[in-house]
């Protein structure tokens, strides 16, 4: 279709140009990784993409290493494994700049549905058929609307939370795929960009 191959084409031109602009503020948060904590700089985890498929989505690592050996895969507010300056980053989501490599290959897009591990889908396969028919995005609908998603998640209740917000997260995942267009992601990448400036309410939004 030519809306795919026009939003391939955004995909490639915009990694690209982002990854070389950004390359030393990346360089800078790598190095700054390193003199925070042990371990690696990366973070690597599989993910299910477009057709149900599975790949490697690469982050900045945030965590002491090897976190989810001593807790919980779903990250919540508070979680003492998040480090100093995975803190930081985390808060204005640059800990996902390597996600740009992912879109560059062609596993993931600027804008979509954002990739979940395979154990947290399983419950919801049938209703997550429209969501895998696109690629998996950076930023979307839903990471939009709970861009401080952990800080809505406490460590009490973490499942029965989570499962909640997936509901909701599934329903405009959904909607985006039966409906996304050029015009409609370049609103989205306005969006986030001004979410990322713009503070707001850390609360669980009213229509959950």
């Amino acid at each position: 279709m030519i809306r795919d191959a026009i939003k391939r084409l955004m995909d490639f031109t915009l990694s690209a140009y982002a990854i070389l602009m950004l390359a030393p503020i990346m360089f800078a948060i790598g190095i700054l990784i390193k003199l925070d904590s042990p371990g690696p700089v990366f973070y690597k985890q599989v993910r299910i993409g477009k057709g149900g498929k599975p790949f490697k989505m690469w982050k900045f690592r945030t965590m002491v290493n090897n976190s989810h050996s001593c807790g919980s895969k779903i990250t919540y507010n508070n979680d003492s494994r998040i480090t100093k300056v995975g803190s930081f980053i985390r808060s204005i989501k640059f800990d996902e700049l390597p996600n740009l490599f992912n879109i560059l290959k062609g596993d993931m897009s600027i804008v979509g549905p954002r990739p979940e591990i395979p154990e947290y889908i399983r419950r919801y396969d049938k209703r997550m058929e429209k969501v895998f028919s696109v690629k998996p995005g950076l930023t979307g609908p839903s990471q939009i609307i709970f861009f401080n998603e952990e800080k809505m998640i406490q460590k009490k209740n973490i499942r029965k939370i989570y499962r909640k917000i997936q509901e909701r997260k599934i329903d405009l995942d959904r909607e985006y795929a039966e409906q996304y267009n050029p015009i409609t992601d370049i609103k989205l990448i306005g969006r986030t960009i001004v979410r990322i400036f713009q503070p707001q309410d850390d609360g669980m939004p009213e229509s959950i």
